[in-house]
């Protein structure tokens, strides 16, 4: 017979998590109770075997936290989804969260993840410093975006583009 956990017990099948969810955010966020979501599984008490019921649509949630600031990680689960506004909610959601208990987000993307940029920027983030990471011989760039004293309107304009200078900050 299957089982549905109640929310306070979700933890209870963080030992059957295999090695590839193990960090799987989406998981850890249902488990944790920031994320909708249901857990079904085959006995209450000592589970062997749990089914993960991701309800949402698009989530948002802190990847990495350190005492008041929060790295954001955000994901629109099925690519019919995407671009209809649902991670933009979602991110609005998390950040007046973060503004009514004091926590600093912070939003880290590849300038290549165009997508990202956009939806940092659409929510107030700018371009804070830009950082050179290696992997092999193939140059990885990553944008760290920092938070403005205010999140801006929930808007976007669209800009035209324009050649950047890529600079290493040390």
């Amino acid at each position: 017979m299957i089982h549905r956990l109640e929310p306070n017990d979700y933890a209870k099948i963080r030992t059957l998590l295999s090695p590839e969810n193990v960090n799987d955010l989406t998981i850890q966020a249902i488990i944790n109770g920031t994320n909708r979501g249901a857990i079904f599984v085959d006995d209450v008490e000592q589970p062997r075997t749990a089914l993960v019921d991701q309800t949402g649509v698009s989530a948002c949630l802190s990847c990495c936290v350190h005492e008041r600031d929060h790295e954001i990680s955000v994901e629109t689960y099925e690519e019919a989804d995407m671009n209809k506004g649902f991670a933009t909610l979602a991110c609005a959601a998390y950040l007046e969260h973060c503004m009514e208990h004091g926590l600093t987000p912070h939003w880290t993307t590849l300038e290549t993840n165009e997508e990202s940029v956009c939806l940092g920027t659409k929510l107030g983030f700018e371009s804070k410093k830009i950082v050179k990471y290696w992997n092999s011989n193939i140059e990885l760039i990553r944008v760290s975006m920092g938070c403005r004293s205010h999140f801006g309107n929930l808007f976007y304009q669209k800009r035209k583009r324009s050649k950047r200078e890529i600079r290493c900050e040390e």
